[in-house]
């Protein structure tokens, strides 16, 4: 990672159908977002909470620091180059944002197949969202916390810049 060299903007708007007409016009954009952020515009756009806004700049943050040739790797969220490990794009917004807030670290709920887990795509990621995202941030917040942090974090810069897997 890099220190930011350009500015990440944002979109956030209270009102839901201003902000759905806005993305409409975003180049792949989500459909029906509530919050995404944009490699190619370079903006995080957003309607509701801050929590969804702080959760995208995170996103943001890493993307512009990965570098732009590498940013485009992450297309339709899925890496070109490493398909698997979807899991850590969202936990790392998940446990920049707790860390920031103080919260304690979430344990990773019992019965997880943590390996197939790691293996998930996009598509499989997105298939049940909030349990996703609640198991790759207790996975995320864990693994900074315990003995393999370092190697975690060796992982981390790796996989944005298109190297390897979590194994």
């Amino acid at each position: 990672f890099a220190p930011l060299t350009k500015l990440v903007g944002v979109v956030w708007l209270d009102d839901k159908i201003a902000f759905d007409e806005i993305c409409r016009g975003v180049p792949g954009a989500p459909p029906q977002p509530t919050a995404f952020y944009s490699h190619i515009t370079n903006l995080v756009y957003a309607t509701g909470p801050a929590a969804l806004l702080e959760h995208e700049v995170v996103h943001a943050i890493a993307d512009v620091g990965a570098g732009a040739a590498r940013s485009l790797l992450l297309i339709g969220g899925k890496r070109a180059d490493a398909p698997r490990d979807y899991w850590v794009i969202e936990g790392l917004a998940c446990a920049v944002m707790s860390l920031g807030q103080g919260q304690a670290t979430p344990e990773v709920p019992k019965g997880t197949d943590v390996p197939a887990f790691m293996k998930m795509a996009f598509a499989d990621f997105e298939k049940d969202p909030m349990k996703n995202y609640a198991i790759a941030h207790a996975l995320t917040r864990s693994l900074f916390d315990g003995e393999k942090k370092e190697k975690f974090l060796d992982f981390i810069r790796d996989f944005y810049a298109g190297r390897g897997d979590y194994e």
